[in-house]
């Protein structure tokens, strides 16, 4: 389990949340249909990153995440503070999902908005790992 640092419900019912982890990963966690102002609100977590310029970690948790509209695709698009994003990793989640969130990262790459990617994690218990890879493989092409 990771620390919650930042903890925040939001959306219709506050059934989503969010939460930052050391200085550089955001959580969101998904719970039913994402909106546009749901993508926005769940941004807020964004602005909690410190040094978030640098870039920072995204984990989403969307293994009960519902309806993913245009409109909420557009909304990552439109928000700058998609560009701090280093890198996605999505937790759980139909492969049609997978997918969608895929063809959005290489969107917003082709865009000039983010360059992050998307990678996949099983499970909650290979996140930490994950991120641990990226870290280093960063590092190893930063020298």
């Amino acid at each position: 389990m990771t620390s919650r640092d930042n903890f925040f419900h939001f959306g219709a019912n506050e059934k989503h949340c969010a939460w930052t982890e050391a200085s550089d990963i955001v959580h969101i966690e998904w719970k039913g249909d994402i909106s546009a102002a749901d993508i926005i609100a769940g941004a807020r977590a964004f602005d909690l990153v410190p040094n978030r310029e640098k870039g920072f970690y995204l984990v989403l948790h969307v293994a009960q995440q519902g309806q993913f509209p245009p409109e909420a695709r557009k909304a990552i698009s439109s928000d700058p503070r998609s560009a701090w994003v280093r890198e996605v990793i999505m937790v759980g989640g139909t492969f049609h999902f997978r997918v969608l969130m895929t063809m959005v990262s290489k969107a917003l790459h082709v865009l000039g908005i983010s360059k992050a990617r998307v990678h996949t994690a099983g499970a909650e218990s290979v996140v930490a790992k994950e991120i641990e890879r990226l870290r280093n493989k960063r590092s190893a092409s930063a020298k």
